[in-house]
Parts: C-alpha cells; sequence; structure tokens
C-alpha cells in the first residue's frame, strides 16, 4: 500500500495513515514523497475511474510499543527526549487555533513537523533530517495537536535513522486532565 497527501494542503495525513497501518501489524507500507503533485510531475498517469479488487482480509495485530499514553509520558524515564510537533507559535502558547489551553508538555522541545518538508512537499533528505534531529539520543516520543502531524515527525526520525514512538493522544488528551502541568515559553 502507498499512502499519498496532495501538498500543499498535505504532508501529515500520509504519514499518520504510515504510521496507523504500520502499528497494526501492515508492514507494506509506504509514503509517496511528495505526493500525488509528484506523481503527476513524474509523468504518471493519474485515473478516477473506478477499480475493482479481489477481497482480502487483514487481521490487525496492534503493537503496543509503538505508542504510549499520557500516564506514561507523565512518569517518562529521565532522558526521555518528549518533542512536540508542532508549530513554535503553539509550543510556546503563544496562540492555540484548536485547543482550550495553550502550551506544551513541560520537558518537551520544539521540533515542527512543518521543518522535514521541502517547498513542493518533499521530505527533506535523511542528512538534514539528521540535522534537525541531531543530538537527540535514547527514546523519543513525539505528539502534537492530536497525533496526526506527530507522525510526520516519527516519519521523519525513521529517515534519520532514530526510532520514535507516538503519543497518539497528543496535545488534545494531555489537557483533558486539567491536574496535567502545563508549560509555555521556549525550550
Amino acid at each position: 500500500m502507498v499512502a499519498y497527501d496532495d501538498p500543499p494542503a498535505g504532508g501529515m495525513y500520509a504519514p499518520r495513515l504510515w504510521w496507523l497501518l504500520r502499528w497494526l501489524g501492515h508492514d507494506e507500507v509506504a509514503v509517496l514523497d511528495g505526493g500525488i503533485g509528484a506523481w503527476r510531475e513524474a509523468g504518471y498517469e493519474v485515473s478516477t475511474s473506478e477499480v475493482r479488487h479481489a477481497p482480502t482480509a487483514f487481521k490487525p495485530n496492534p503493537r503496543p510499543e509503538m505508542v504510549v499514553d499520557a500516564e506514561y509520558v507523565a512518569r517518562r524515564p529521565a532522558g526521555t527526549i518528549l518533542i512536540d510537533s508542532r508549530a513554535p507559535e503553539r509550543y510556546r502558547g503563544e496562540v492555540e487555533p484548536i485547543d482550550p489551553v495553550a502550551g506544551h508538555i513541560p520537558g518537551a522541545i520544539n521540533r515542527n513537523w512543518l521543518d522535514g518538508l521541502e517547498a513542493s512537499g518533499r521530505f527533506r533528505p535523511a542528512e538534514e533530517q539528521r540535522k534537525r534531529f541531531e543530538g537527540l539520543e535514547g527514546e523519543i516520543i513525539a505528539y502534537c495537536g492530536s497525533g496526526v502531524s506527530a507522525a510526520a515527525n516519527v516519519l521523519a526520525l525513521e529517515l534519520a535513522g532514530k526510532q520514535a514512538r507516538l503519543y497518539a493522544g497528543s496535545w488534545s488528551d494531555w489537557i483533558s486532565d486539567p491536574s496535567r502541568p502545563v508549560a509555555r515559553g521556549p525550550e
């Protein structure tokens, strides 16, 4: 299976599908780098005709080791790298267009998922991804607002040769419990 977006609006949805399918145990999945636009630019055809495939069955085999919950994030081991994948102004708590509380999880660093993409919507090369995540060693957890754009950082980290887990509930889940701490400002 190949997941793709339609940049410029896309770039995060295909990585989320890629992550979800892998989490469910389906490893034969890839992301079309640059989305459908790159496919067209390369001269490949696009059809809107209905295609019928033979029925098949897929038995999910979830991989709990790929995901963490709020409880784990709150009690994460010392040295765990927590990456907030949202735009810097959301991370700092200056604006929050979606959730009722602005800020970030205490101890998180900010690596905007969009910085992993070129203007064309393609993922930056592995060497550039390694520079984005330079110095991050050990366990890495990525989150965002609702677990979608963080999956793009999980893919970018994989391109950089690093593994990361996803806090799928992300900021929306974190702030659903008012007893959880909130940080604002720069790293």
